[in-house]
């Protein structure tokens, strides 16, 4: 700020002089608002392919080619980070899974920040083997196996995600409960 001080036909006037900077626009402006989407695999989804396809897109408020700024997606299985990419849809591809249930979650980040994120519960089994004919015992044995075997696993897999279920709702019905104590007290008062 600066001031100065004038004269103007006898009359002693002050000038202020106010300095500011205004920047332009930041690069890294990150998304208001934002929603994260797994397409594939849908929540309790049972995959069998070799490789299962995660296929996922990001939903902004910006608009994916408004979006600035220094931003990741994180691919996480199973809890442990597999990549980070800097696309907002796409697909990979998952190999070497072992059977039974795993977990994809995948978080966009935003400067460090996490704006959006979702997960994604499936059931992941061996595909069959399809060799041999039907017609012969023994292949319709190893193949009954095999059979056995995927319905263990589903059955394994389906009673771990009932129980995740049960602790969300369970969560969710303490956060309830919370809100309408909260609400109670504001009526009172």
């Amino acid at each position: 700020m600066a001031k100065s001080r004038f004269n103007v036909a006898g009359n002693w006037h002050v000038l202020l002089v106010l300095f500011v900077s205004v920047a332009p626009a930041s690069a890294t402006e990150c998304p208001q608002s934002a929603q994260m989407q797994i397409l594939r695999p849908l929540h309790g989804d049972v995959v069998s392919e070799a490789a299962p396809e995660v296929e996922f897109a990001l939903l902004s408020d910006d608009g994916e080619g408004g979006l600035r700024g220094r931003y990741s997606l994180n691919v996480y299985l199973d809890g442990s980070s597999i990549t980070t990419l800097s696309q907002t849809s796409g697909s990979l591809q998952l190999a070497g899974l072992a059977d039974g249930l795993h977990t994809v979650a995948i978080s966009f980040e935003c400067d460090g920040q996490v704006v959006a994120a979702a997960r994604s519960l499936f059931v992941y089994v061996l595909p069959l083997n399809g060799i041999g004919d039907d017609r012969d015992w023994r292949l319709s044995w190893a193949k009954t196996m095999d059979f056995q075997k995927q319905v263990q696993v589903l059955s394994e897999a389906f009673s771990k995600m009932a129980l995740l279920h049960q602790e969300e709702v369970m969560e969710l019905q303490s956060q309830i409960a919370g809100l309408q104590e909260q609400a109670d007290t504001c009526r009172r008062t």
